[in-house]
């Protein structure tokens, strides 16, 4: 039952083309030799200006490893076809803050018009205690395939808690497509991430 039930919403999430936005990784690094699962799911809206708002979901699957005490290196996979580099360097590391600075890269595999993006973003999480605040901001520089592969950047905003006693996430991304759309894009996601 549990297999089906995933099966199914693995297809539904998967009817859309863009790449997952939330971004649900605090800044502390895994440390050498750990490693990490991410499964995380999203939903996202974008308002138009007639009657035809967006909407669509993905999952995406994030492994990562611990390099050194402050390096993680990772590999994401999508359902909308994407793959793509995860990179997160630790700067700070205390016991209530930390930040990192990381540079992503995903690319639409199945798309014609070699659909990719790069992610440069800072990393930073405080512990609350029983939660964690994660605030990510990034700015996604890419191609739109839309408009035929032109470059764009979209400054973007993923506000986030983790449970610090279960291995869950939620948070909402905001950001701002530049493109004919000059609208704000939501995306609403969840994890559940598993270290070891």
């Amino acid at each position: 039952m549990k297999i089906r039930i995933l099966f199914i919403l693995t297809i539904a999430f998967s009817m859309q083309s863009c790449f997952n936005y939330v971004n649900l990784l605090e800044a502390e690094s895994l440390g050498n030799g750990n490693n990490m699962l991410q499964l995380e799911g999203e939903f996202d809206y974008i308002p138009s200006s007639t009657d035809n708002d967006g909407y669509w979901g993905s999952i995406e699957f994030l492994y990562a490893r611990g390099i050194t005490d402050k390096y993680d290196l990772g590999l994401y996979v999508n359902t909308n076809a994407s793959i793509g580099l995860h990179n997160k360097y630790n700067v700070l590391d205390t016991d209530l803050n930390d930040l990192a600075i990381g540079l992503d890269a995903k690319f639409i595999v199945l798309s014609p018009l070699n659909t990719w993006e790069l992610f440069p973003t800072l990393y930073y999480s405080r512990n609350l205690g029983k939660m964690k605040l994660i605030v990510n901001p990034t700015v996604k520089i890419g191609n739109d395939f839309s408009t035929e592969g032109n470059v764009y950047a979209a400054p973007s905003m993923t506000i986030g808690l983790k449970s610090n006693a279960i291995p869950l996430s939620i948070g909402y991304t905001a950001t701002y497509i530049p493109l004919e759309f000059q609208s704000l894009f939501h995306g609403l996601g969840l994890s559940y991430t598993l270290e070891f």
